[in-house]
This record gives C-alpha cells, structure tokens and sequence, in this order.
C-alpha cells in the first residue's frame, strides 16, 4: 500500500533515503532549507512534491527528520504541536538516540509512533547529489522504537525495505555506548591527527604528495563540522569514555615505543590486524 512519507533535510542521509523510499513505490515529500538540494530532487524525480514543513507534516503517514540532532529535537517539539494523522510514523536518522528518545516521549499519549533511527552509513560528501540508492546497503540499520511503536518497526522497515540495509533493534542508550566507540571516536581521533600534522608540520605538508595510508585513514575528516559538533555535544559522556580508553591504549604504545620492546609491539599490532580482519568479514 503506497503511503505518502515527508522527508525533512535533503542531504546525504535523506536524499538517498528519498530515493529508497520512493522506489518502493510510495509518494514522498521533500522539504530542505537548501533550495539547490529540492530543486535537484524535484528534477530528478527522487521526490514527488516539495513542501513547506508544517504543510507536509500533516499531509503525511510517515515522517523522516534528516538533520542534525538538535535540529531533530526542535522539529519534534514543533511536530507535537501540530494536528498530525492518527497513527503516523516519525523516525529520524540522528547519530545520537537518547535524547531524541526522550524528546520523542511527547508521543506517547497520542496516536503518534516515535521510532528512532541511524543507518550506519555515509561520506564526506555532502548534499542531494552526493546521495545514492546504494548508500544503505549490507549497513546497520538501527531501530530505537518507543515503547508504543515496537509493534509499527516491522511497517517501517518495510516502507525502508529497498534500502537492502540490515535492520537492527536496540536501547537508545546501548546504541549511543556502541557508536560512540565505533563511529564518534573515529571522528575524533581523526580531527584531532589532522591538526597534530598541522601542527608539527605546518606549511610543509602542502608540498608533499601524502601517501594513500593518510588519505585513507583521514578522508572523515572532511565531514561537516556542524553536524559533529551536534554529535560530540549530545553524547559526550560516552565520546569522553571512549577517548580515555583511547589514551590508555596510546600511552601503552608509546611506552612499548620508547622501552623498544618489539615482542608487545609486535603482539600489539597483530591483534589490531585481527580485529581489523573480523570486521571486513562482516
């Protein structure tokens, strides 16, 4: 059954979740306050209409908030004001899940069906163009259902079911520890190695031709700063956890390092390799 869906934000995440959405047959709405990124939506037909927030809101059976966490917050305190259909969906795509589940508890008490979302997945490209079908494909897909909603996640991966994405349904608190580790650390170590190579190399570095290895490790670097500046804000305790653990584990190596003992250094980096392994099976 086609059901009209309203996504709020165009870019990366919510553009290819446009092109999912509508391949499944479904009349999808688009709403980004970039009107390059709707006018090329529009053009491309990956949207069927695009509309004003409020106007979409109501006309819709499921809802998408596409922005950055505190961006989601403020639209659902607006959605909880507005005279929504009975039985709607909201979902988002935040990278943080406990306070938008908690914001989302205004639902409870009405027909309203609150089910947070993350598909780990994504670029450092930005925008409508940069977004793709493929984009979720084999990905985690997080499912945070409210309370009320953990009957409604089965209809909505559906509507997602063209995304090929893996579906999983977890706490929002579990969620927030898990990326933490795997997905806001990264970030942070990685802004954080670009301007120690700022600052220890300084003006040099851009007459040297880097190698792959830094290009690889680093290409995350390139991602929006507002965005994660949203992120580190809203999942701080664990984002700080995970870099106290990343320090013990440095100060380790630095020591192995420094007292040249090449049997733990050696040992050190066979277990990461294994690690590394394990995961690329996934």
């Amino acid at each position: 059954m086609m059901k009209t869906v309203f996504i709020s934000g165009l870019g990366l995440i919510g553009s290819s979740l446009a092109r999912v959405i509508s391949k499944n047959g479904n009349y999808v709405i688009g709403f980004d306050p970039k009107i390059d990124n709707t006018n090329f939506m529009l053009r491309n037909k990956f949207i069927n209409a695009s509309l004003d927030f409020n106007t979409a809101a109501i006309q819709a059976d499921v809802i998408i908030l596409a922005g950055p966490v505190n961006v989601i917050i403020e639209q659902i305190n607006k959605l909880n004001q507005l005279n929504l259909k009975p039985g709607t969906i909201i979902s988002d795509v935040g990278s943080t899940k406990a306070s938008i589940m908690k914001a989302a508890s205004v639902f409870e008490a009405k027909q309203i069906y609150f089910i947070g979302g993350h598909p780990m997945a994504g670029s450092q490209l930005t925008g409508s163009q940069a977004g793709k079908l493929s984009l979720f494909k084999n990905a985690t897909y997080f499912m945070v259902p409210s309370e009320s909603a953990k009957d409604k996640v089965c209809e909505l991966e559906e509507i997602l079911a063209k995304s090929e994405a893996n579906f999983k349904t977890i706490s929002p608190n579990k969620h927030d520890q898990i990326v933490g580790n795997i997905s806001h650390l990264p970030h942070a170590i990685v802004f954080t190695l670009m301007n120690t190579i700022d600052q220890t190399i300084g003006k040099e570095l851009q007459d040297i031709n880097v190698g792959g290895g830094l290009l690889s490790t680093t290409r995350i670097a390139a991602a929006d700063a507002e965005m994660w500046n949203a992120i580190f804000q809203d999942n701080s305790k664990n984002i700080l956890h995970s870099i106290n653990e990343f320090e013990t584990e440095l100060k380790a190596l630095k020591k192995m390092i420094k007292n040249n003992d090449t049997n733990k250094l050696k040992h050190f980096m066979q277990h990461s390799q294994m690690i590394r392994k394990q995961i690329e099976k996934k």
